[in-house]
């Protein structure tokens, strides 16, 4: 009856608290990691210059505006955002100066690896809706562009690529016990899946030509 419904409710509370305990102090820790806040400044100037690169601001209608400036942003960004998303559990996993007092808890490692995911997660996609926020917020107010929705897609497509490589790196630091190694992992794995992957479905599209070259671009 009910008190085994309260007696369950005690027993759940004190790990969902130690979870969250764990990803707020993942999201002050990596918060405080000064390269990140360097490339949330580098996002909003990124988009502030490719902008000016692309003739959004003072050369293009409004309505098409964002569209020009999410093309020309669209490859640096999913450049940058995996990178910053490996870099952040790879290097954290190795210098937390909490990993000691936080495994001394009452909480599984399960419970520390997915705690540490969600602090991660919360501040890189922090650091991504700030940065390209605050870039598309100035570009539209200098150049007057109105198509914001456009560039929304950009910004939930970094937070999809930050997710995604965040969850790739995690397991990266499960499986590999010694920071080079999971550095070294973690350097292949960027490489592969944005330099190499972009390169070759260039190169596909090259040869293919035509209708299906232009397919390929977009896969």
């Amino acid at each position: 009856g009910l008190p085994v419904a309260g007696d369950r409710h005690v027993r759940e509370n004190p790990m969902t608290k130690s979870l969250m305990t764990i990803a707020q102090m993942e999201f002050t820790a990596t918060g405080r990691v000064w390269w990140i806040r360097l490339l949330t400044v580098a996002y909003a100037l990124l988009t502030v210059a490719m902008a000016y690169a692309a003739g959004v601001i003072g050369e293009t209608a409004r309505g098409e505006g964002f569209a020009r400036l999410t093309v020309a942003v669209l490859p640096l960004a999913l450049t940058l955002v995996p990178l910053a998303a490996l870099l952040v559990a790879v290097t954290a996993a190795a210098t937390d100066e909490a990993t000691g007092f936080l495994l001394s808890q009452p909480v599984s490692r399960q419970q520390h690896l997915v705690g540490t995911w969600l602090g991660q997660a919360a501040a890189l996609s922090f650091s991504v809706v700030a940065g390209f926020g605050t870039g598309g917020a100035i570009v539209s107010l200098v150049s007057g562009a109105n198509d914001f929705v456009r560039f929304g897609v950009l910004v939930a497509a970094c937070l999809l690529a930050a997710i995604a490589f965040l969850s790739i790196a995690t397991l990266i630091v499960a499986a590999v016990s010694r920071r080079s190694a999971a550095m070294g992992v973690a350097a292949f794995v960027w490489f592969v899946a944005v330099i190499l992957y972009d390169a070759a479905m260039l190169s596909i599209a090259v040869w293919a030509s035509g209708v299906n070259g232009a397919r390929v671009l977009f896969v």
